[in-house]
């Protein structure tokens, strides 16, 4: 989970250009998606992945190696973002 967040808010705080913006979505999305994710198993019976989840059936290890392999394409996005505005 703390690779999660801390690559979520490196990528907003690099799209955003701002450290306080970029922390507070951050914050925002991390605090918000559970609540989001029981929003959506309650109203229409979907249960959406959340990085302390497992993902379906999957083991744990290969669920975990996807939310690693997620969180670093935020940081890999973030820097074509940053080298696209130096340009």
């Amino acid at each position: 989970m703390a690779i999660y967040t801390y690559s979520l808010a490196y990528s907003l705080t690099a799209v955003l250009r701002s450290g306080l913006k970029g922390l507070g979505a951050a914050l925002g999305i991390v605090f918000g998606l559970p609540f989001l994710a029981i929003a959506v198993r309650w109203r229409w019976h979907i249960n959406l992945p959340i990085p302390t989840m497992p993902i379906g059936n999957l083991s744990v290890v290969v669920s975990d190696l996807t939310w690693i392999f997620i969180a670093l394409l935020f940081v890999f996005g973030a820097q074509i973002i940053i080298e696209r505005g130096e340009v």
